[in-house]
């Protein structure tokens, strides 16, 4: 009913505006509107993502995380499209010792969809292992957890826009994201693009 409502609703607009290329894309072929009907106006990224976070600041969230010198940084909330059960097969394909040099850390809430993801992390915690799920995270850690990560890693299968890659780049981090959808888009020639569904 919702899906009916939404497809009534963008013919009755006189125009729509949306955030990438492939969203409009993505509208005009399923709602069969014109894309002369549809504009893009792209996200942005808060000026708080620019400042650099440094001093006490940084050393109360680095000691009450028990934040590593390296990692790999996921941001977003769990949900199938977010790719998170083959980004973790990817980090465990690695050679243990660059695990433990660089283990993976994610940060979010639990969404739909995520049994078997949270069970595999539950697994991970009570091990001790090299990925690590942080949950409860304010703005400001996050944006200490950014700065210092060794890189963003952003695997979508599906996204609208993706404003996490852009808050890496604000952060100045490095970030890997998927070559799908509009994250090519987004990320340009900024990001090392990887196919989603290779593991390797």
């Amino acid at each position: 009913q919702k899906n009916w409502l939404w497809r009534k609703s963008a013919h009755w607009a006189n125009h729509i505006i949306t955030l990438s290329e492939f969203s409009k894309s993505e509208i005009s072929k399923h709602f069969d509107i014109p894309e002369s009907r549809i504009s893009v106006t792209p996200l942005g990224v808060d000026e708080r993502y620019f400042d650099r976070l440094t001093g006490g600041v940084v050393d109360a969230v680095v000691n009450r995380y028990s934040l590593p010198g390296n990692f790999f940084l996921f941001v977003g909330t769990f949900q199938p499209r977010k790719n998170l059960e083959r980004l973790i097969s990817a980090h465990e394909a690695l050679p243990s010792k660059i695990r433990e040099e660089f283990p993976l850390i994610l940060v979010g809430r639990s969404g739909w969809g995520c049994d078997d993801l949270l069970a595999r992390l539950g697994n991970y915690t009570a091990k001790g292992g090299s990925v690590r799920w942080l949950q409860n995270v304010d703005d400001l850690e996050k944006r200490v957890m950014m700065q210092r990560a060794t890189a963003l890693v952003f695997p979508s299968l599906l996204e609208g826009f993706g404003l996490p890659v852009l808050e890496g780049f604000a952060s100045q981090t490095p970030v890997i994201c998927s070559n799908t959808s509009s994250l090519p888009e987004v990320a340009a020639d900024a990001a090392w693009l990887v196919d989603p569904l290779s593991q390797n």
